[in-house]
Protein backbone atom coordinates (compact mmCIF):
# COMPACT_ATOMS: atom_id res chain seq x y z
CA UNK A 1 0.00 0.00 0.00
CA UNK A 2 2.80 2.40 0.87
CA UNK A 3 4.41 1.62 -2.47
CA UNK A 4 1.28 2.79 -4.28
CA UNK A 5 0.97 5.90 -2.12
CA UNK A 6 4.63 6.74 -2.72
CA UNK A 7 4.29 6.27 -6.48
CA UNK A 8 1.23 8.52 -6.57
CA UNK A 9 3.03 11.22 -4.58
CA UNK A 10 6.08 11.08 -6.87
CA UNK A 11 4.02 11.20 -10.06
CA UNK A 12 1.78 13.98 -8.77
CA UNK A 13 4.71 16.12 -7.65
CA UNK A 14 6.80 15.60 -10.79
CA UNK A 15 3.97 16.04 -13.27
CA UNK A 16 2.25 18.77 -11.24
CA UNK A 17 5.45 20.77 -10.87
CA UNK A 18 6.21 20.35 -14.56
CA UNK A 19 2.75 21.61 -15.54
CA UNK A 20 2.90 24.50 -13.01
CA UNK A 21 5.84 26.02 -14.86
CA UNK A 22 3.99 25.76 -18.17
CA UNK A 23 5.29 22.42 -19.40
CA UNK A 24 3.24 20.24 -21.72
CA UNK A 25 2.88 16.60 -20.63
CA UNK A 26 3.48 15.27 -24.14
CA UNK A 27 6.93 16.89 -24.04
CA UNK A 28 7.91 14.26 -21.47
CA UNK A 29 7.29 11.50 -23.99
CA UNK A 30 10.65 11.92 -25.74
CA UNK A 31 13.66 9.69 -25.43
CA UNK A 32 15.88 12.33 -23.83
CA UNK A 33 13.24 13.16 -21.20
CA UNK A 34 12.67 9.48 -20.42
CA UNK A 35 16.44 8.99 -20.00
CA UNK A 36 16.64 11.97 -17.61
CA UNK A 37 13.66 10.87 -15.51
CA UNK A 38 14.57 7.16 -15.35
CA UNK A 39 18.24 7.94 -14.77
CA UNK A 40 17.39 10.25 -11.90
CA UNK A 41 15.15 7.62 -10.34
CA UNK A 42 17.78 4.88 -10.75
CA UNK A 43 20.50 7.09 -9.29
CA UNK A 44 18.38 8.01 -6.28
CA UNK A 45 17.58 4.32 -5.75
CA UNK A 46 21.24 3.31 -5.89
CA UNK A 47 22.31 6.10 -3.52
CA UNK A 48 19.61 5.40 -0.94
CA UNK A 49 19.51 1.58 -0.97
CA UNK A 50 22.00 -0.75 0.74
CA UNK A 51 23.67 -3.34 -1.55
CA UNK A 52 22.03 -6.27 0.26
CA UNK A 53 18.57 -4.86 -0.46
CA UNK A 54 19.47 -4.15 -4.10
CA UNK A 55 20.57 -7.78 -4.57
CA UNK A 56 17.30 -9.03 -3.08
CA UNK A 57 15.33 -6.63 -5.29
CA UNK A 58 17.23 -7.84 -8.36
CA UNK A 59 16.42 -11.45 -7.53
CA UNK A 60 12.75 -10.57 -7.00
CA UNK A 61 12.73 -8.65 -10.28
CA UNK A 62 14.03 -11.72 -12.13
CA UNK A 63 11.29 -13.87 -10.61
CA UNK A 64 8.73 -11.19 -11.46
CA UNK A 65 9.98 -10.96 -15.05
CA UNK A 66 9.46 -14.70 -15.40
CA UNK A 67 5.92 -14.35 -14.05
CA UNK A 68 5.32 -11.56 -16.60
CA UNK A 69 6.32 -13.93 -19.40
CA UNK A 70 4.04 -16.64 -18.07
CA UNK A 71 0.95 -14.48 -17.61
CA UNK A 72 1.25 -11.89 -20.38
CA UNK A 73 2.83 -13.89 -23.18
CA UNK A 74 0.80 -17.03 -22.47
CA UNK A 75 3.36 -19.80 -22.27
CA UNK A 76 1.42 -23.06 -22.27
CA UNK A 77 3.90 -24.82 -19.98
CA UNK A 78 2.16 -23.22 -16.97
CA UNK A 79 -1.47 -24.15 -17.47
CA UNK A 80 -3.78 -22.70 -14.88
CA UNK A 81 -1.49 -19.86 -13.77
CA UNK A 82 -3.76 -17.22 -15.27
CA UNK A 83 -6.88 -18.67 -13.68
CA UNK A 84 -5.19 -18.96 -10.29
CA UNK A 85 -3.80 -15.42 -10.53
CA UNK A 86 -7.26 -14.06 -11.39
CA UNK A 87 -8.77 -16.03 -8.51
CA UNK A 88 -6.14 -14.66 -6.14
CA UNK A 89 -6.76 -11.09 -7.28
CA UNK A 90 -10.52 -11.48 -6.76
CA UNK A 91 -10.00 -12.81 -3.24
CA UNK A 92 -7.40 -10.14 -2.48
CA UNK A 93 -9.74 -7.34 -3.56
CA UNK A 94 -12.61 -8.84 -1.58
CA UNK A 95 -10.45 -9.21 1.52
CA UNK A 96 -9.05 -5.68 1.21
CA UNK A 97 -12.50 -4.16 0.72
CA UNK A 98 -13.92 -5.93 3.76
CA UNK A 99 -11.25 -4.90 6.23
CA UNK A 100 -11.76 -1.12 6.34
CA UNK A 101 -9.96 0.25 9.39
CA UNK A 102 -8.54 -3.08 10.61
CA UNK A 103 -4.93 -3.05 11.71
CA UNK A 104 -2.37 -3.84 9.03
CA UNK A 105 -0.97 -7.01 10.63
CA UNK A 106 -4.45 -8.55 10.79
CA UNK A 107 -4.88 -7.95 7.07
CA UNK A 108 -1.56 -9.68 6.44
CA UNK A 109 -2.68 -12.71 8.42
CA UNK A 110 -5.92 -12.92 6.47
CA UNK A 111 -4.20 -12.61 3.12
CA UNK A 112 -1.57 -15.18 4.06
CA UNK A 113 -4.31 -17.80 4.11
CA UNK A 114 -4.82 -17.20 0.39
CA UNK A 115 -1.42 -18.63 -0.53
CA UNK A 116 -3.04 -21.91 -1.61
CA UNK A 117 -4.17 -20.07 -4.75
CA UNK A 118 -0.61 -20.08 -6.04
CA UNK A 119 1.00 -23.04 -7.69
CA UNK A 120 4.68 -23.75 -7.64
CA UNK A 121 5.95 -22.69 -11.05
CA UNK A 122 9.68 -22.79 -11.69
CA UNK A 123 10.89 -21.89 -8.24
CA UNK A 124 8.92 -18.86 -7.18
CA UNK A 125 6.13 -20.69 -5.36
CA UNK A 126 8.34 -21.07 -2.29
CA UNK A 127 8.32 -17.31 -1.66
CA UNK A 128 4.87 -17.33 -0.10
CA UNK A 129 4.89 -17.99 3.63
CA UNK A 130 1.86 -18.95 5.68
CA UNK A 131 1.38 -16.84 8.81
CA UNK A 132 -0.60 -18.59 11.53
Amino acid sequence: MLLIVGAVIVLASVLGGFMMVGGKLLALWHLNEIIVICGSAAGAYIISTPPKVMKAAGAAFKRGAHMHRVIVHGHDDHRGVRARAAQFIQRLEAAAAGHGQVEQHRIGQGLARLDHCFIRARGFGHDFDRIE
